[in-house]
């Protein structure tokens, strides 16, 4: 018996039932391919149900996919509805990105974190890999916007340790203050 080809491995994942484990298979896979094989992957995960699943596929792309790619890449990071997905796609893209498609995708991530209710390790994490692509205003009005309180967003700017999750729909509540 003969091993398996990349041909067989690729034909058996795509054939997995299970969109999550359908996802895992392909974005293993996704390193192991010549980047002209990539699309195929990218088909498959666009044929998927689930947004989380083709978000999984659409990181494994992101991280290794040529020019080629990206602009596939970030038509779909724009059409995940998943505010969290949309914007961590988003952030993924932005090194690959030039100029005003740069600027617009960092709005767009800008935007849907604004919308998180929650300023949690994975936000401080989303917002360190933002900050780069960000003013010093633009900066500071997005972390004052996801965390009003003044000593809670120095811890969550701290030395990289992230806070405990915050709402800030609790802040909100304790100052008095409506949405």
């Amino acid at each position: 018996m003969n091993a398996p080809t990349i041909d067989d491995v690729l034909a058996f994942a795509a054939r997995l039932t299970d969109e999550p484990s359908r996802a895992d298979a392909l974005a293993d896979l996704v390193p192991l391919l010549p980047p002209a094989r990539l699309g195929e992957i990218m088909d498959l995960a666009e044929a998927m149900d689930d947004e989380h699943s083709r978000g999984r596929v659409h990181f494994a792309l992101i991280q290794v996919a040529g020019p080629a790619l990206t602009p596939r890449l970030l038509a779909a990071a724009y059409r995940c509805e998943r505010v969290r997905g949309r914007a961590l796609e988003l952030i993924a893209l932005l090194p690959r990105l030039d100029g005003d498609e740069r600027s617009a995708a960092a709005e767009e991530a800008v935007a849907m974190l604004v919308r998180l209710d929650d300023a949690g390790s994975m936000t401080a994490e989303a917002v360190r890999k933002l900050a780069p692509f960000l003013t010093p205003q633009r900066l500071d009005d997005l972390l004052t916007a996801l965390v009003p309180d003044e000593e809670i967003r120095a811890h969550f700017l701290g030395s990289g340790v992230p806070p405990p999750p915050v709402r800030r729909s609790a802040i909100r509540a304790a100052r008095g203050s409506t949405p």
